[in-house]
């Protein structure tokens, strides 16, 4: 859905309505797969932006040394 892939969510949305067995209050789906996804998602953004902060950092590393080396 983040990236616009929305495709099964009217099929997977029914099909978790009806089966009142594994999800038998709507709460139950979003605190299930729903916040699974969600956590997941979470995650991963944190990863990313973690990533970043370490590519940045390692750019002005080597940028500093580079500096200092041409002063050489």
């Amino acid at each position: 859905m983040l990236q616009g892939i929305d495709k099964y969510v009217v099929d997977d949305t029914e099909e978790a309505r009806l089966n009142n067995e594994k999800y038998p209050r709507p709460l139950n789906i979003i605190e299930g797969p729903l916040m699974t996804v969600c956590v997941c998602v979470c995650l991963c953004m944190c990863l990313l932006l973690e990533l970043q902060l370490i590519i940045q950092a390692m750019t002005q590393l080597l940028t500093f040394h580079h500096n200092v080396l041409a002063k050489l």
